[in-house]
């Protein structure tokens, strides 16, 4: 009789799981309210900026936000912006001198993401 074991399909699920970044798409599947509020404060900004701390970005990158939707998708709610979907873990807005963690802002709890972007990180080219 030949015995099987998952054990060692199980382990190596285990380590991809670790391979991949803490935390990354944490913040884009929304309940509706979460997601309204996000979309209240994208549709007063111009720019947005994008920076993934769990992924070890390099920096940020600029975006301009030219519209703003609320839109069903295929694990809730989630915002678009210009027709794309943004994980709020990973966007930034303009509060006074200084870009705050959209999520934060909206009170979506997320991890490993920092409230304010790094000042000493530079702006990657788009």
């Amino acid at each position: 009789m030949i015995r099987t074991s998952c054990r060692p399909a199980a382990a190596a699920l285990g380590l991809v799981a670790l391979a991949l970044p803490a935390g990354a798409d944490q913040a884009q599947c929304l309940t509706r309210a979460q997601a309204d509020r996000a979309a209240v404060v994208l549709r007063g900004e111009r720019q947005i900026r994008h920076y993934c701390a769990p992924c070890r970005d390099d920096g940020w990158r600029a975006g301009e936000v030219s519209s703003v939707e609320v839109v069903d998708g295929d694990c809730g709610t989630e915002v678009r912006v210009n027709g794309v979907g943004i994980d709020l873990a990973y966007v930034y807005v303009q509060r006074k001198d200084t870009w705050v963690n959209l999520a934060k802002v909206v009170g979506v709890k997320v991890r490993d993401v920092p409230k304010r972007l790094p000042e000493e990180l530079p702006a990657l080219p788009e």
